[in-house]
Order: structure tokens, then C-alpha cells, then sequence
């Protein structure tokens, strides 16, 4: 274990705020995209970007972001389990990951051992 429980879960909180504006960023970006007639975008420093390739990205940035929530809700039933609101705080972090993979193994098994969903 690098660290404590409640610097694990600060870490992951402060990587799931920086994975939830990369999100929206390629989100905007990617819609922005597809509204212009060219399917290439032309951003500082880069020759050029598709749309298919932020699309990936952007599938890619959700499932690491929904990976994030799930260690969150892991935190709390094991280590953080005895906190006061470790009960809420799982499964908020469940549900954020259910919006953003609704067919990600890792969130029904954690949604399995909390019983939400019962």
C-alpha cells in the first residue's frame, strides 16, 4: 500500500476531477467538430486531429474516469468503510460510473456488493 486510505482517496478524487474536464473538453471538442463540414481540426502544436480519433479518446478518457469512480466506491467498502457517509459516498461514485459505462463489469460488481440496484 504507497499510502493511507485517505490520501488514496484524495488522489483518486483530484484524477477524477482532472479525467471529468478532459471529458467535457473532448466532449466540446468532438461535437464541435462534426457540427464543422471538415472532419479534420487543426489545434496548436498538432498537424491535424479527426473526429474518429476523439471519439476514441473521449471513449477512452469515460472508461478511465469510470475505472476512478470504481476505486472511489472500493475505498469505500473496504478501507473507508467505517466513515460516517461511506454508505452515500459509494454510491454516488457507483452511480457517476454507471452514467458514464453502463456496461462496465467493474461497476455491477461493486453495485453487487453494496446491494444497490436491490
Amino acid at each position: 500500500q504507497l499510502s493511507s486510505e485517505t490520501e488514496a482517496l484524495t488522489s483518486f478524487r483530484v484524477g477524477a476531477s482532472d479525467l471529468e474536464r478532459a471529458v467535457t473538453i473532448l466532449d466540446r471538442l468532438s461535437k464541435s467538430s462534426v457540427d464543422n463540414e471538415d472532419s479534420m481540426m487543426n489545434v496548436e502544436g498538432v498537424e491535424s486531429i479527426t473526429v474518429d480519433y476523439l471519439k476514441r479518446y473521449l471513449e477512452e478518457t469515460r472508461r478511465q474516469l469510470c475505472a476512478a469512480y470504481c476505486s472511489i466506491a472500493e475505498l469505500y467498502l473496504t478501507d473507508l468503510c467505517d466513515e460516517p457517509d461511506a454508505e452515500t459516498s459509494c454510491e454516488d461514485a457507483l452511480k457517476s460510473a454507471l452514467v458514464l459505462d453502463e456496461i462496465s463489469s467493474d461497476v455491477y460488481s461493486n453495485a453487487v456488493s453494496t446491494g444497490i440496484g436491490e
